[in-house]
């Protein structure tokens, strides 16, 4: 298999569709993303004519990336920051609730004998 863009060709080992858009993987010897233009994908004939399987235009898609051998074409927003973890509750020990609960009683205590605090 292989792709063209602006009548290069680029050896490409597949593609994959999803939703959004397309992507061609294992890509040779494409420096940077199209920014315009039709990319065309063929199966390779061997002694036959090669078989032209499809075409897109590139401005049709919101995004298209290059990420090593990978083509992406994508209309699917782009991904924002992952969201901070939360930080686990805080546990209170045993002796701190033993600490609270003795606090708690000499207050109960002072309040039922009329001491103000």
């Amino acid at each position: 298999m292989y792709i063209k863009i602006n009548d290069k060709k680029y050896p490409c080992a597949g593609k994959q569709d999803d939703g959004d858009g397309m992507a061609f993987s294992g890509i040779v010897g494409l420096d940077k993303p199209p920014t315009a233009g039709v990319i065309r994908w063929y199966a390779e004939g061997g002694t036959l004519a090669d078989f032209e399987l499809g075409a897109a235009d590139v401005t049709a898609y919101t995004r298209v990336e290059l990420d090593g051998s990978m083509l992406t074409l994508t209309n699917a927003p782009e991904p924002g920051p992952a969201p901070e973890p939360t930080p686990p509750p805080e546990t209170l020990s045993m002796a701190d609730m033993a600490a609270a609960l003795l606090e708690l009683d000499a207050r109960t205590s002072l309040l039922e004998m009329g001491v103000k605090q």
